[in-house]
């Protein structure tokens, strides 16, 4: 059901409902009983009336069968709102060296259904690394129809040095509905107001013993730490004061 909430369908569904539910109330138009026939130019005036009253109602429904369609395909990709955490990282083992080290870690994500409790292992030739995603927001009028920015983790980067130009290593996640996202993305574009943005985190230099937690939300990326076991250096020194 959270997963549910989080997704545009609930927003779309009421505005595709109206949408098709005053289409339809205009499609039934207003019988008109007069005892006279009325003059030409006000039965020109109803015919003219009448058509424009019935293009609006089937452009009203169209529109909301598109947008309900549309929301249902949209189901796998989160809306970007409040607070959320969205993936999990455990550190396996870091070999540090002037190089940067080495880092083995596990990805657990909660963002798309054909991540969610899939754990996965990926080894970064650094100790530091950057988590990156893409917003893609809709023009204002398709908010009125309930549409929402939608999000998704991209992948981890990681630079050598000062994080400008390409990443020296990456990792693109797994992600279902990709041809959708794309399609999205080509076509959007031909809409005025449509954007696509990219958000990387903070940079993160892995320590060991250390369990990270990636939220998504309106203000950008957050990567928390948590301390899920002392580091060996801290238990020697405590061991050589003792």
């Amino acid at each position: 059901m959270d997963q549910f909430l989080n997704t545009n369908l609930p927003g779309i569904v009421w505005a595709s409902f109206l949408c098709v539910a005053f289409g339809l109330f205009l499609l039934r138009g207003r019988s008109r009983t007069t005892e006279t026939r009325p003059p030409i130019v006000v039965q020109i005036a109803w015919l003219i009336v009448g058509i424009i009253r019935t293009l609006i109602a089937v452009v009203l429904i169209i529109v909301g069968i598109a947008s309900f369609i549309l929301g249902e395909r949209l189901q796998d990709f989160p809306k970007l709102s409040s607070r959320k955490d969205v993936a999990h990282v455990d550190i396996m083992w870091l070999h540090a060296d002037s190089t940067g080290g080495e880092t083995m870690l596990s990805l657990s994500r909660s963002d798309d259904p054909i991540a969610s409790g899939n754990p996965v292992l990926i080894k970064l030739p650094k100790s530091t690394w950057v988590v990156r995603a893409h917003i893609i927001r809709w023009p204002k009028w398709a908010e009125t129809f309930g549409f929402r920015p939608i999000y998704r983790l991209m992948g981890m980067l990681s630079w050598s040095g000062p994080i400008e130009g390409d990443p020296d290593w990456s990792n693109d996640f797994s992600y279902s509905r990709l041809g959708l996202w794309n399609d999205i993305v080509t076509y959007g574009s031909y809409f005025n107001g449509f954007a696509i943005e990219e958000m990387d985190s903070r940079i993160v230099r892995t320590a060991e013993g250390t369990h990270y937690v990636i939220a998504m939300s309106r203000q950008g990326i957050e990567v928390n730490e948590e301390i899920t076991q002392r580091a060996p250096l801290d238990a020697m020194i405590e061991e050589k004061e003792d």
